[in-house]
């Protein structure tokens, strides 16, 4: 999951994403990437075209859209309104940056947790081999979790610096629904690769009454404290994710 590098060149960014997306599924169409953008397809292909840019308003539903991040956002916003596009931020936006994808790229959670173990290196490449990730995702991941002081290196070993980690309110939504995007790309591939005495995938459905969400949600969040603390081995030797969901699967109608 490589994050998009900043560009000035937005369409190229546009169509590359479009390219990606239709890898998948050959029979995904630029009016399916135009809704889900929410843009009109006649307006896309002409931007892909070249032929015109995109207006801010769209630049900015697009930009939430792809998750983009704030220099990714600034890029395109520069492009459109006609000013010269540095490759190069200022420090506020590097800030902005490094919290942003803290959030939204998950291997910075599993790099801190990966250093909890014993056997592991200061080394990229043994890294992005336990994680199944680039080394040069590794090597910036690093890099930002060093400028935000989260870890420091100590010989070929590095040290974690701070405690337990987790959402805080003004983390950018953005980040956050990229985060859980990734998540449930890892939980399918577990459902292919991992067997079944080395996972546990499962799911209740049942009726309940609205107003027991907020319970609901609690309760999760209860839990998911309880195993982080109950399961903080001294001397761990692996690093897993635990991933719930509960949401509604039945649709208002009318007013209700």
């Amino acid at each position: 999951m490589e994050t998009p590098a900043p560009t000035a060149d937005y369409r190229g960014q546009l169509s590359h994403e479009y390219l990606k997306r239709r890898s998948r599924n050959a029979r995904y169409s630029v009016r399916s990437f135009a809704r889900q953008l929410g843009v009109s397809k006649t307006a896309l292909y002409e931007v892909l075209a070249g032929k015109r840019h995109l207006s801010v308003k769209n630049a900015r539903q697009v930009a939430n859209r792809l998750v983009l991040s704030p220099s990714e956002t600034e890029a395109m916003l520069s492009t459109i309104k006609g000013r010269h596009t540095s490759l190069l931020v200022d420090s506020d936006v590097s800030l902005r940056d490094d919290t942003f994808l803290l959030m939204a790229d998950w291997y910075h959670y599993a790099i801190l947790n990966l250093i909890k173990l014993k056997s592991h290196r200061a080394d990229p490449r043994w890294i992005a081999a336990r994680l199944g990730i680039s080394s040069n995702q590794v090597a910036e991941a690093v890099s930002r979790l060093q400028r935000l002081g989260f870890i420091r290196r100590r010989g070929n070993k590095y040290e974690r610096l701070v405690g337990s980690l987790d959402t805080r309110p003004d983390f950018p939504s953005e980040a956050v629904r990229r985060y859980h995007r990734q998540q449930l790309h890892l939980a399918e591939q577990s459902l292919e690769r991992d067997p079944v005495d080395q996972r546990e995938f499962c799911s209740l459905t049942l009726a309940i009454a609205a107003r027991d969400f907020p319970r609901v949600q609690k309760c999760v969040r209860e839990f998911r404290h309880r195993i982080s603390k109950t399961f903080s081995s001294p001397d761990p030797d692996q690093v897993c994710q635990l991933a719930m969901q509960f949401f509604p699967v039945t649709r208002k109608r009318g007013s209700e």
